[in-house]
């Protein structure tokens, strides 16, 4: 993401507001115990109740995991996120369209740029 452009936390069940703005969707340790998906799902379903919203949001949400900075693993491979992940998105089928790509890391986006920083090469830490 660029130093321009707008991020914000989204506020469960609120629709998102405002052109050029990312969306982070942060998900707790405690939400991926309990596998609470409610919160979270009612904010996703909100961003797309309304056909004027799909355009605003594609590309644009965020989805971030609280708790797993220090974890060496990527979140694909720790099973509370994975089976968290798993429930939300027998919910909701829309990541596709909504999810950013552009700035995950390998893509040359900010991510990449960040890991950079961390003294990653090409954006990527194993």
């Amino acid at each position: 993401m660029s130093n321009n452009e707008r991020t914000t936390s989204l506020r469960y069940g609120v629709t998102p507001e405002g052109p050029n703005v990312f969306y982070v969707l942060h998900v707790t340790v405690g939400q991926l115990a309990k596998k609470d998906i409610a919160g979270p799902l009612a904010t996703l379903l909100a961003m797309t109740d309304d056909i004027a919203n799909l355009e605003q949001h594609q590309g644009k949400l965020v989805l971030a995991f609280d708790g797993y900075d220090d974890d060496p693993r990527p979140l694909y491979e720790v099973e509370e996120v994975v089976t968290w992940f798993q429930l939300l998105a027998a919910q909701w089928n829309a990541w596709l369209y909504f999810i950013n790509v552009k700035d995950c890391p390998g893509t040359g986006g900010a991510a990449d740029a960040a890991a950079q920083r961390k003294g990653c090469p090409n954006g990527t830490c194993a």
